[in-house]
This record gives structure tokens, C-alpha cells and sequence, in this order.
């Protein structure tokens, strides 16, 4: 029998889609298997730190945790980030420090002092933060014209009925397919972000988090009558770190919606 572990018994390809599955199904399995062998250790490393919650209690919603200290080694690796009850000053170090982020969400409930320039070099395409935040980033010096963050497409804003000044902002993501935003906009706030938001596919209005681990739709007709407008509760952190493994989160059940709904509407041309 063999019993040298660098000794592959399996394709290359096989083994290592084995065991990053293993860490993707739970990552209390990752002490164990990164003892497995060096191969084994350099492919786990990349999925364990590709989705990240930096909390005061991460291990409640994922047992990865990154402090400044990890970071340093794993940054690099981080795809998926939010960023929760931390000091305000050490948010632009995790940022400079993960520079492959796509995907980021900031819940701190404070503004912390950014630059816009921190955000174009991230090549971000899913945000999610709070309006004060957003408004502090994209704030324009008076000589200048707005920012652009072209490569968003997925906005999230968090606890924020719009101001007009504020909905007026959503013009810096010329690229933008999926909002979501707090459910009591009024209609003309709704009617204006989307005449704002030329290239919007989805439209989320968020109201709380579901009562199941997967989000929900909810009966409460949005006050402009537009089928890439759904009604969903959802949106918490359970389903941030869903949605960065792939699984179905509220950007994803808001897909499915509009799709089916797309799909009756040219059935009813048809006919």
C-alpha cells in the first residue's frame, strides 16, 4: 500500500477539485487537510482566504478570520470582503492589502476617511455599503467632475431612503445592471433611479433580513409598475457570505424573478 501522500493516486485536476470542495463545504475542515501534503496545503490556501469576514465576531458567519497581521501573507488571496465593527482607521489598510477584491462590503455603521482613488485600483464589481459612506467616496472636489466606478454592477445601499442629491450619485456606475435599495423610496425617487440608471437590469427593494437562510420574495407591490422591480427580504450577512461562494443569494432569487417574468411578458406579446 502507499502511503506517501505526494504521491498523486488521482488526476492532478480531480484531487484538487476534491479538496477545494472539502473547504467550500466547511472550513472547519481545513486544519486537518492542510497537513495533507505541500500540493494539497498550496491549493486550499487560495480557497480558504478567497472569502473573508473581518468582524468582531466573524466566527458567528464565517471562521475565516483576517486581522492585519494575516492579511499581510493572505491578502492577496481575498476575492470576497466585508468589512464590520472594525476601527474606522485600519479600513484603507485592508483594502491596500487585498488588492484582488471584487467583491466588498462595508458595514460599519461610521465613516471612515477613503479615497476614491482606493476604489478604481480595486477593480471592484459588487459593493455594498451605506449612503454616508458612498456619498464621502464619491464626493467631488469643487473643480472636478463626479468619479466614475465603471466596473460596478452591483450596488448595494444600505438603511438610506434617497435623497434627490443623492439618487443623483448612482450616475457614477455607468455600468451598473443590479441596485438594491431600502424598500420606502417613494415613487418618484424609484421613477428617478431608473431613468438615472440607464443600463439597470435588476432592481431589489430590500426590506429586513428573511426569517429562512435563503432570501424571500414578499407581497408588497412596488409603487411603479416595471418587472425588473422585485420585493425581497434579505440582504444580511448570512446571505453576503452565500452569494460570494456562489449559492442562491438576493442578487441571484432576484435573476430568477426577472428572468421568469421576462419570459411571461413574451409569451403574452406572442399570444
Amino acid at each position: 500500500m502507499c502511503t506517501d501522500f505526494d504521491v498523486p493516486l488521482l488526476p492532478p485536476e480531480l484531487e484538487h477539485l476534491i479538496f477545494v470542495n472539502a473547504i467550500h463545504a466547511s472550513l472547519n475542515n481545513a486544519t486537518n487537510l492542510l497537513l495533507v501534503s505541500k500540493r494539497v496545503h498550496d491549493w486550499l490556501i487560495p480557497a480558504i482566504f478567497e472569502v473573508v469576514v473581518v468582524h468582531d465576531d466573524s466566527t458567528q458567519y464565517w471562521p475565516t478570520q483576517l486581522n492585519l497581521q494575516k492579511i499581510k501573507e493572505y491578502g492577496h488571496h481575498v476575492r470576497h470582503l466585508l468589512l464590520s465593527s472594525i476601527p474606522a482607521g485600519e479600513v484603507e489598510k485592508y483594502l491596500e492589502l487585498c488588492p484582488n477584491v471584487v467583491n466588498l462590503s462595508f458595514w460599519l455603521g461610521r465613516k471612515p476617511a477613503l479615497d476614491i482613488g482606493v476604489f478604481q485600483r480595486l477593480k471592484l464589481t459588487h459593493l455594498s455599503l451605506e449612503m454616508p459612506m458612498l456619498e464621502q467616496i464619491l464626493q467631488p472636489s469643487a473643480s472636478s467632475v463626479p468619479p466614475q466606478l465603471p466596473t460596478i454592477t452591483h450596488l448595494d445601499i444600505a438603511y438610506t431612503v434617497l435623497t434627490p442629491e443623492q439618487y443623483a450619485l448612482l450616475g457614477c456606475f455607468p455600468g451598473l445592471t443590479h441596485l438594491a435599495l431600502y424598500a420606502h423610496q417613494d415613487t418618484k425617487t424609484l421613477e428617478d433611479v431608473l431613468e438615472t440608471c440607464k443600463t439597470l437590469k435588476v432592481f431589489v427593494r430590500l426590506s429586513g433580513a428573511s426569517k429562512y437562510d435563503l432570501p424571500e420574495e414578499y407581497d408588497s407591490p412596488a409603487p411603479v409598475d416595471d418587472h425588473r422591480i422585485v420585493s425581497i427580504k434579505g440582504g444580511c450577512i448570512k446571505d453576503w457570505r452565500v452569494g460570494a461562494q456562489g449559492g442562491l443569494d438576493m442578487w441571484r432569487f432576484a435573476d430568477q424573478i426577472v428572468a421568469s417574468r421576462q419570459v411571461k411578458l413574451k409569451g403574452q406579446k406572442l399570444g
